[in-house]
């Protein structure tokens, strides 16, 4: 989600010379706002199972309920 978050401040405020820090804070913060109000969402378009499976090297495996965890 952090590089998604990234990648849209690139994109809209990132992609161009500032003049100075307080001016890329500036836009920062006011971008910041402007998704903050409008509730700004990821549309993931897998489910977290759909990810264990597919990344499995990457998620470690969950314990069942009376399993005991495995570290």
């Amino acid at each position: 989600m952090a590089e998604i978050e990234i990648s849209v401040f690139e994109r809209t405020c990132l992609s161009r010379r500032l003049s100075s820090r307080a001016e890329l804070e500036q836009e920062v913060a006011a971008l910041e706002a402007e998704r903050n109000a409008a509730h700004a969402t990821i549309s993931w378009q897998f489910s977290c199972e759909d990810a264990r499976a597919k990344l499995h090297r990457l998620y470690p495996k969950l314990a069942q309920v009376n399993e005991p965890l495995l570290l």
